[in-house]
């Protein structure tokens, strides 16, 4: 598979990983402060779930197109939003 398409997809599960984790933290409605009973709360949350899942496949891509680009390449598109 070209680099550029692992970039690119690498950056939308990425991205889509990200707004899945946000939408599961808004659900939250605990006020608890305890470090273990917050972690059992993310850990239960289908979203954060997801979004973690979704977070960590992209990474595993990203890596990969390591392997067959430059970072000083591929960096700018990871991070694309802070050149709009």
């Amino acid at each position: 598979m070209p680099s550029i398409v692992l970039i690119i997809i690498s950056v939308i599960l990425s991205a889509c990983g990200q707004v899945a984790m946000k939408m599961g933290a808004s659900s939250l409605t605990s006020n608890n402060d305890m470090l273990l009973l917050k972690f059992l709360h993310y850990f239960t949350n289908l979203p954060i779930m997801v979004g973690l899942a979704l977070y960590g496949l992209s990474a595993f891509i990203w890596i990969a197109a390591l392997e067959k680009v430059q970072l000083s390449y591929a960096y700018p598109w990871q991070h694309s939003d802070t050149y709009w």
